[in-house]
């Protein structure tokens, strides 16, 4: 199994460092706290949980920051019950396989990384790691924000479900927040509760007043607070299913496209009356949202929506499909016609400025045509084929229409990550590593596994490359250079959209979690972790951050 292999090495490494202490007169406090740690960490991981509770029990007597010198018989004293732990290998015939996942060990389901996004936006350190914790086993996905900036950062990119806020902030104030977006949260039915231990009537009052869903005094109650989570998500859940109109654009939302798709198939059906469908995405539109802002961008997506219905029919439907992609139903017309349309609109669009307090800019569309006939009846499946015509548009130049027929086909590149492991454990390092290099999570995903024992080694070397997408797992606790000091170096000197960063930590104190988040980190996984958990989150993140749509 490949948990013995990985147990053999932990007992090998232990057994050398121990053996060279011997030849020493003594060893410092440091150098105990520095190798019980990262012994911690593996030990959990790989199914040594007995070993790894006697480390936990030792480093609590530790200091981190003791030079103080501990003779070979006073720290053979100390170390004793490991010692004996790995000289029999008693917990290796004992525990069950570190590819269990502790998930279903505690009857908890595999996570759903399709479920509701949770934003939390606080600097409360144990409120943040209790409150995620205790979302996560829930299955829900939960990114938690420390100041006010990244929060509202956050609710643009990832368009949370739900957002929670506390009220005292480094750079701002809870309602600072609620003034800047409850216009966009009320329209999109995002449920915002504000969450502080400052429960003063005012406190309430003025909550409410701008437009916050609830007021949750602290501490929290897990039960009342995941029934609360699921009550407030399945309400906004209902309310969508009743509005066909996108608040946004104005035009009909996907609801409602799916439903007149259906008719209009089944129209075909009966009575032979064709129809074309055209998805229409506007090019490069991230860049104007990296560019000018999402405000800027909302006016936009505003004002393209305008332009397609002063340009369309009374009976074509417009509908917006999901973020910058929209959807024309044109019934009656066949591929010729839906050409001339687009033609037309993107004319119109050419001489339609867009603009900012300081210049003004113009902005262009693909698009993917196709019209009905006998052998695509399925609305799925005209979908597919209109989104292939889009794709090979991007591909070809962007600002074009293209038609489907048999045999236009383009295959579709995966999205080439980089998973980089920089940790000074070879255990670790070398169980992560033979991982991800077999990992396969999905066809739209083409893995790289690269790894170093040190942040010098690195950050010394070529491993960045313009325009690439990265995931490092990050050891928190590295010999020279930490990794906290690596974390800076990367955020620093590197595009921040290009890479993600992980920080792998045993230290259970919630100060070093609110660390890595303040330095630039993604996410921070805890040391014991299991393998399977820990591709889980990677996915959910990377689905999340790199769109799959490179042509965008």
């Amino acid at each position: 199994m490949q948990t013995d292999k990985y147990q053999k090495m932990f007992f090998e490494r232990t057994d050398k460092t121990l053996n060279k202490w011997l030849m020493k007169d003594y060893v410092t406090e440091n150098e105990l706290y520095l190798l019980l740690h990262t012994l911690k960490g593996t030990a959990g991981s790989i199914g040594l949980e007995e070993i790894a509770g006697v480390i936990e029990e030792k480093l609590f007597v530790l200091s981190e920051d003791s030079y103080k010198p501990w003779p070979r018989a006073k720290w053979e004293f100390f170390l004793d019950p490991l010692i004996r732990l790995c000289e029999v290998g008693v917990i290796a015939n004992q525990v069950p396989a570190a590819e269990t996942s502790r998930a279903a060990e505690q009857g908890i389901g595999p996570h759903d990384l399709d479920k509701e996004f949770i934003l939390l936006i606080d600097d409360d350190k144990e409120f943040i790691t209790y409150t995620k914790d205790l979302l996560e086993k829930q299955g829900y996905s939960v990114m938690v924000a420390t100041s006010g900036a990244k929060g509202l950062s956050l609710i643009y990119d990832i368009q949370p479900s739900f957002i929670c806020i506390d009220i005292h902030l480094p750079d701002m104030n809870g309602f600072n927040i609620l003034e800047g977006i409850f216009k966009k949260a009320t329209k999109t039915f995002i449920p915002i509760a504000i969450v502080s231990a400052d429960a003063s009537i005012e406190n309430r009052v003025r909550s409410y007043n701008l437009r916050a869903l609830d007021f949750i005094a602290k501490p929290i109650n897990a039960d009342i607070f995941v029934a609360y989570i699921e009550n407030r998500l399945s309400y906004k859940k209902e309310i969508e299913k009743l509005v066909l109109i996108d608040e946004l654009t104005k035009v009909y939302n996907r609801k409602y496209m799916k439903e007149h798709l259906n008719l209009l198939i089944k129209k075909y059906v009966r009575q032979s009356y064709v129809f074309s469908l055209v998805i229409l995405d506007l090019d490069l539109f991230k860049n104007i949202n990296d560019t000018y802002g999402h405000l800027i961008g909302d006016e936009v997506l505003k004002m393209f929506c305008d332009t397609v219905n002063e340009v369309k029919r009374e009976e074509d439907i417009f509908c917006r499909y999901g973020g910058e992609e929209f959807v024309l139903l044109l019934p009656g017309s066949e591929e010729e016609a839906a050409q001339l349309l687009m033609d037309r609109i993107r004319q119109k669009l050419s001489v339609t400025p867009f603009f900012t307090e300081k210049e003004s800019f113009n902005v262009t569309f693909s698009a993917g045509i196709i019209s009905i006939n006998e052998d695509i009846t399925h609305p799925q499946k005209m979908l597919e084929l209109a989104d292939q015509a889009l794709y090979i548009a991007k591909e070809t130049g962007r600002n074009r229409a293209v038609t489907y027929h048999t045999g236009l086909e383009m295959k579709k590149c995966p999205l080439d990550i980089t998973i980089v492991i920089v940790d000074d454990d070879h255990v670790i390092r070398s169980m992560l590593k033979n991982f991800f290099v077999h990992w396969k999570p999905s066809e739209a995903y083409r893995m790289n596994v690269i790894d170093f024992e040190d942040g010098i080694s690195f950050l010394s070397s070529d491993w960045y490359k313009p325009n690439g997408k990265y995931m490092i797992l990050l050891d928190g606790m590295m010999p020279e250079m930490d990794g906290f000091e690596v974390l800076k170096e990367i955020r620093s000197k590197y595009n921040h959209k290009d890479i993600l960063v992980s920080m792998l930590t045993a230290r259970t104190g919630e100060e070093h979690v609110i660390k890595a988040l303040d330095n630039g980190a993604d996410d921070y996984i805890v040391k014991p972790f299991d393998t399977r958990e820990v591709s889980a989150r990677i996915i959910g993140l990377i689905k999340r951050v790199f769109t799959q749509k490179l042509t965008k």
